[in-house]
Parts: structure tokens; C-alpha cells; sequence
């Protein structure tokens, strides 16, 4: 049930129950809350609460169509809204938040010339010519009214799930017409850390499962193209009344080894590279983030050497949550650590899911030595095991890695059945729900790596 004042409501009822559900103006105006509510506890929803979402398209973030062509986007809060979160069965429900399509154009205006996207995210392309589509939700309360619902302590399905964090709106370029550009773009990330098994797209920087946190204002990722000749751009988002946005693509200068450094921002970054007329875009996804090491500040910190060092970050995230398919658990790791060759710090990585990375502060913080292995399973899950506490030697960190046992499967899982009422809401109602509404399921399309993965 939704109305423009109101927060949605959602949930599911058993099939064939003749239960009646009576909902008040007052459960849709939870107090202090509104379909735009932005919920940055991250105790809320059990202690898994995120204000993301993951999309079916692809690595790149960039979808290229004929004109007359259609393609339906799929969306995917995350966390997601479902009636378990943990328990390894296959009764999964997921409700889905309402979802809303902007399209621009490359310098962030409004348009519907190249493509058009339906309420239900049906993308149609109308015209040549490249358009760039912002996906945003809003917030909803959940009541799961039969049995599969699944509580445990600490944690309850039911209750009220925030709209996106505006930084996490999902964005993906679409090019109409383009044909095959021949540009190899060369953007990559932990290359040579990437077995192809836990990430579909390999050494290939994923828009969604490549996070790049970075300290201050800005961060940036450095790269080479794989063709020569190209020139690069950036458009950088902008956030401003909880809304992102985009104002066109700077051009950017090689560094002398032919490189180029790419400045971004919070939330989701379009690069361009283009020759010959021709381009490719890449979605890159920034998150900001503050760390402290021994309670202090960066600026004011001063390790000596053999002591102990503890670094606390504010906040890092699993980039690969349950959504049915995965069970992950994740690290954060320095892999590299000056005068300490072959040595490594971290945090814990276990064999099984773990959900509540953003809200535990031991996953946010390293302060021990850490060694690599797996559980020993036909899964060959990574491990990672505490070792002694981290002390200082004359210590600069060069990269930050994660460690899930992950891929992108929800992009290959394009089939939903749906039992759905939607009731529209004005002033003057009474509504009285039966036993037919709210309710979706998602199969995947072709197999099931829940089954899988660990």
C-alpha cells in the first residue's frame, strides 16, 4: 500500500488465509518518519542495516542497445527486505521498496531522447545517442503476517527499512546505437587476487563489487588504458537536499607514464574513454570513509616504533550481501606493509556469512597480523586468522583488500514472479486487505550459487 504522504507498507499473508489486515493512517505515518526517511543506523534491521542497492547490469555499468530495443532493469535493495537473514533454507521472500528512474543526459539534464524507463523499469530506447539512468527507492515498513516470517533474538523482519542512502543511488550509462567501440579501457583493481570464481568479472574493476574508499574530500584510482590514443573524462557526482546528481564530464591530463589519475567523489563516478568518436564508460563506486589509529585522529597520531597500532575505520562495508544467493563473510587486509616483507594486518574472516559488517566494530578494525588460507572445504572457502597484535615499524600501507567469497549472480537473475496488490492511497479509507497480496520471489535463471557459496 502506498500513497504520496505516506510510507509504503508491505508484507506478505498466507495463501488461502482468510485473515483480514486492517491498515491505520498511523502505520502509514510511522512517527518521525516519511518515504524519504534515510536510516543511517546501522544497528537498525538486526544490525545489517545499508541504504544500497545492486543492479542486473553488468560490470561497467554501461549497457549499449539499438534503438527499439527494450531492457528490463531489475533492482535489488540492499540489505534486502526479506523474511529471513541468515537461515540456510529456500522459503526466501523478498520485498522490494518503491522503485524510481531519472534519466539524463551526459552533462546531468533531463531526457527522453535517448531512452525512456517505465515505473516498472522496463528501459525502451527511442533514439541514438547515450543517456545516463539514476535509480533511486523510497522507504517502507514490512509486516511478513504468517509463518515465514523467521525471528531470532536481536533481530526481526518485520519494521521500517529507510529510503537509499543518496550516495549509493544506482547509476549505469546506456548507449544507443554505439556499436562496438574497440576500446580495451585497462581498468582494473587487485590484479592477480581475483581467482574468477568469487568475481565474475576477474582482474575487471566491477562498478558495484569494487568499492574504493578513500580519507579526506576526494579519492582517486589511477589506471592505463589498454588502448593508446584515448583521451579521459570523469564525471564526478554531486549530492545536495539528499538528491545525486551530475553536471557534465571534465577532461583529464596523462600522468607522463601514460597513466591517467581519476579524482572521485562519494557515490557512483562515470568515466569516459573515448576515441575515434567512439567510447566506453565505466561506473566506478566511491565510498568516503574516517579512520583513527589508536583513538587519535590522522593528523594527530604519533606511533613509535614497537608499539602496538589499532586502526578503526568509519565505515566499511561487505560489498556482497546475502540477497538468497550468498552466505559471505568478509576482511579487511593490508596486503602490503613496508619494512614487513611478505607480512600482512587485518581483521578475521570466518567460513560462514556474516551480516553485520558495517555495524561490528572488530570488523572495522585491524590491529593484529593476519595469515590467508581456506576451510579446507570442497568450497575451498578463504580464511582469514588473527595472529599477534600489529606493531609499528616504520609502517605505510599501500592497499586495503577484501576477501568474500562472492560473485554477481544477481545480475544473471532476470526472472521474478510476483502476487502482487498495489493499492493507491488518498484521504477517506479504510483499507482491508485479503489473502492474495504482497508477495515476491526471485529464482535465479539459470542456477542457484547459494547452494554454493559460503
Amino acid at each position: 500500500m502506498s500513497g504520496a504522504e505516506y510510507v509504503s507498507y508491505k508484507g506478505t499473508v498466507a495463501l488461502n488465509s482468510t485473515e483480514r489486515i486492517v491498515v491505520s493512517e498511523e502505520m502509514l505515518k510511522p512517527e518521525g518518519k516519511s518515504k524519504t526517511t534515510v536510516d543511517r543506523d546501522y544497528t537498525s534491521n538486526g544490525g545489517a542495516n545499508m541504504g544500497d542497492l545492486y543492479l542486473n547490469i553488468n560490470a561497467q555499468g554501461s549497457l549499449k542497445l539499438e534503438s527499439g530495443d527494450t531492457f528490463q532493469v531489475y533492482a535489488r535493495r540492499n540489505w534486502w527486505g526479506s523474511n529471513v537473514t541468515w537461515v540456510l533454507a529456500d522459503a526466501y521472500w523478498l520485498i522490494e521498496p518503491d522503485y524510481h528512474y531519472t534519466v539524463v543526459d551526459l552533462n546531468g539534464n533531463a531526457s527522453d531522447s535517448v531512452v525512456t524507463v517505465s515505473d516498472g523499469g522496463l528501459l525502451q530506447a527511442v533514439g541514438e545517442g547515450t543517456a545516463v539512468v539514476l535509480v533511486t527507492y523510497d522507504s517502507m515498513t514490512l509486516n511478513y503476517h504468517d509463518a515465514v516470517k523467521v525471528s531470532y533474538e536481536g533481530y526481526d523482519p518485520n519494521g521500517f527499512f529507510g529510503s537509499i542512502w543518496p550516495e549509493d543511488t544506482g547509476v549505469f550509462v546506456v548507449s544507443v546505437g554505439a556499436g562496438d567501440s574497440g576500446i580495451t579501457t585497462g581498468m582494473t583493481l587487485n590484479e592477480g587476487m581475483n581467482d574468477g570464481r568469487s568475481k565474475d568479472a576477474g582482474d575487471a574493476l566491477d562498478s558495484e563489487l569494487d568499492p574504493i574508499y578513500f580519507l579526506g574530500e576526494k579519492g582517486e584510482y589511477t589506471f592505463i588504458p589498454g588502448t593508446e590514443g584515448v583521451t579521459v573524462s570523469v564525471a564526478n557526482p554531486a549530492i545536495q537536499g539528499g538528491v545525486l546528481s551530475f553536471s557534465g564530464f571534465t577532461a583529464l591530463t596523462a600522468n607522463e607514464d601514460g597513466s591517467y589519475t581519476v579524482p572521485l567523489t562519494n557515490g557512483r563516478n562515470l568515466v569516459k574513454v573515448e576515441k575515434d568518436g567512439a567510447a566506453e564508460y565505466q561506473v566506478i563506486t566511491a565510498k568516503q570513509i574516517t579512520a583513527t589509529v589508536n583513538g587519535q585522529s590522522l593528523e594527530d597520531v604519533v606511533v613509535a616504533p614497537g608499539e602496538e597500532v589499532s586502526v578503526v575505520f568509519d565505515t566499511i562495508f561487505n560489498p556482497v550481501t546475502r540477497m538468497r544467493y550468498y552466505n559471505t563473510d568478509a576482511g579487511v587486509v593490508y596486503t602490503e606493509i613496508s619494512g614487513l616483507e611478505g607480512q600482512k594486518a587485518g581483521n578475521g574472516r570466518g567460513t560462514y556469512g556474516y551480516y553485520f559488517f558495517g555495524s561490528t566494530t572488530a570488523k572495522q578494525t585491524v590491529k593484529n597480523f593476519i595469515t590467508e588460507g581456506n576451510d579446507g572445504s570442497e568450497y575451498a572457502n578463504p580464511t582469514v586468522t588473527l595472529g599477534d597484535a600489529w606493531r609499528f615499524r616504520r609502517t605505510s600501507i599501500r592497499s586495503i583488500s577484501f576477501f568474500p567469497a562472492a560473485c554477481s549472480a544477481w545480475r544473471a537473475s532476470a526472472e521474478i514472479t510476483e502476487r502482487t496488490v498495489r493499492v493507491t492511497l488518498s484521504r477517506g479509507w479504510r483499507p482491508v486487505l485479503g489473502p492474495t497480496w504482497g508477495s515476491s520471489r526471485i529464482f535465479p535463471s539459470r542456477w542457484a550459487p547459494w547452494k554454493r557459496l559460503r
